[in-house]
């Protein structure tokens, strides 16, 4: 048997209801599309930021030291890539001789 509540039901009508609907109505554009494009890539550098820089827990207190420990992270990410990009470059290339066909 059911139990009849004898108070009212009250809802609320929230001030961030524009919000969300704004952002639903941007799920449908080819903009966030396009942004969805480049997730993959951010991704990529945010894992390797949590993962190898610790970059998920701030090791201080303080939005100030949280702000330098990532901004760290950030300079050791690009470090790194920079490094791997320039001994690309230094590199020799292996060439191969073109085979003659005839």
């Amino acid at each position: 048997m059911a139990r009849r509540c004898s108070s009212p039901r009250n809802f609320y009508i929230s001030d961030y209801g524009y919000y969300q609907r704004k952002a639903l109505a941007y799920l449908r554009t080819d903009a966030f599309q396009q942004d969805m494009r480049l997730r993959p890539a951010i991704e990529r550098i945010i894992a390797c930021m949590v993962r190898y820089h610790g970059a998920r827990h701030a090791a201080g207190y303080g939005l100030a030291n949280a702000d330098y420990q990532a901004h760290m992270a950030a300079m050791a990410f690009n470090l790194k890539t920079w490094v791997k990009l320039t001994n690309e470059r230094r590199k020799p290339k292996r060439t191969r001789p073109v085979a003659d066909s005839s």
